[in-house]
């Protein structure tokens, strides 16, 4: 009996329970309902004017770069802002349609959302006019949240790609400057040695003046005349030398190969024997990336554009962030008149060095060469 009791007890308690939940749910239903139809007027109002904020405002921002943030933060704001608005909305349409009775069930028993509910009630309502405009709602709610999503993605990436390119250059100048204070300290060994290790890991077209202090600084270690009025002849002069010295050094035969590149004027069959020193610097040295691309010059100038372009892939393959073998792949192809995949190389030689006029003003002169030629295709 005592049992019994204890039963019943526990019963009625739950029953109490039960009881209690229901109205205190039943006053949040009231309540939100007053709170509902109070917000809902000021709410579309200011949907309304998000939108049009949106759309007159918020989107010419996402053209500049400076002003790309605040204009997603400014979309993730206005899609809090619909999703509200649905959702009271929403609140609303289930009350007036299906009652108390169809919200308690839609919220609390089916478990199924609000907002989802009154699309349910409309349809089965008829009500296609406002069904239409809960499903705006809805995509301005997501739609705007997703491109604030991608415009913090796309900036946070533009700026890390920025920082990289900044530092790259950072990294570039100081390797150089460090040898050229060493150079202008006469510690000429030290100084060829940094030349060097800048030339290996920053490969780069603008060779002229790191030669001409390499050539200077092995005249000087070699004890030998260097001649500024006959300056081609002794330069590669000196560079023999050097050669003879230190016959295992692929960068003096990639400088000689060079050498003879820039005096061609002055060097019988200058091009043949650039090509064979640059095929001596890739013997001794097969992953340094200068030669191939000193080599693909050469080709080129010689209108051998495939056998060029072999040598710029294979100095890019060798060091990916070899800026000037991509730019002037691209400019081959341009002369080619493969604008589209010119195009392509100097986009990756911006991306790479970013702050580069040339390579911006080059690819403005391909971008209107593509529309010309784009404008002369029949329709």
């Amino acid at each position: 009996m005592q049992f019994k009791i204890k039963d019943i007890g526990a019963s009625l308690l739950g029953i109490g329970v039960i009881i209690c939940l229901i109205l205190l749910t039943g006053l949040f239903l009231k309540g939100g309902l007053w709170l509902s139809e109070t917000l809902y007027p000021y709410l579309y109002n200011i949907s309304f004017i998000t939108f049009v904020i949106c759309i007159v405002i918020l989107v010419p921002l996402t053209i500049f770069k400076e002003t790309r943030i605040a204009s997603g933060i400014g979309f993730l704001i206005a899609s809090y802002i619909f999703g509200t608005t649905a959702w009271i909305m929403s609140f609303l349409l289930v009350f007036i349609l299906w009652g108390f009775i169809g919200l308690f069930i839609g919220l609390f028993m089916a478990g199924i959302g609000v907002v989802p509910l009154a699309m349910l009630a409309t349809v089965f309502s008829g009500e296609w006019g406002i069904f239409g405009q809960l499903v705006l709602l809805i995509v301005f709610t997501f739609g705007f949240r997703i491109l604030a999503i991608y415009l913090s993605e796309e900036t946070e990436q533009e700026t890390i790609t920025e920082n990289l390119a900044l530092s790259y250059e950072q990294n570039v100048e100081e390797a150089f400057q460090e040898a050229e204070t060493l150079y202008n300290n006469e510690e000429y060994k030290d100084a060829i040695t940094a030349y060097n290790n800048a030339i290996e890991l920053y490969p780069t077209s603008d060779l002229s003046k790191i030669i001409r202090n390499i050539i200077f600084s092995y005249s000087k270690l070699l004890d030998l005349e260097f001649d500024e009025n006959d300056h081609p002849k002794s330069e590669i002069q000196i560079l023999k030398s050097a050669i003879k010295q230190d016959p295992n050094s692929a960068f003096l035969y990639n400088y000689l190969g060079r050498g003879y590149y820039y005096w061609e004027s002055y060097v019988k069959n200058a091009y043949a024997k650039a090509i064979k020193m640059f095929d001596k610097s890739i013997e001794l040295e097969p992953n340094f990336a200068s030669p191939w691309f000193n080599k693909g010059e050469a080709f080129w100038i010689q209108s051998k554009y495939d056998e060029a372009l072999n040598m710029f892939d294979k100095a890019i393959k060798l060091n990916p962030g070899f800026t000037d073998a991509y730019f002037t792949k691209g400019l081959l192809l341009e002369e080619k008149g493969e604008y589209t995949e010119a195009l392509k190389m100097i986009e990756i030689a911006i991306e790479l060095k970013p702050y580069d006029t040339q390579f911006h003003n080059t690819k403005s002169d391909l971008l209107k060469k593509i529309e010309m030629r784009t404008r002369e295709i029949p329709e």
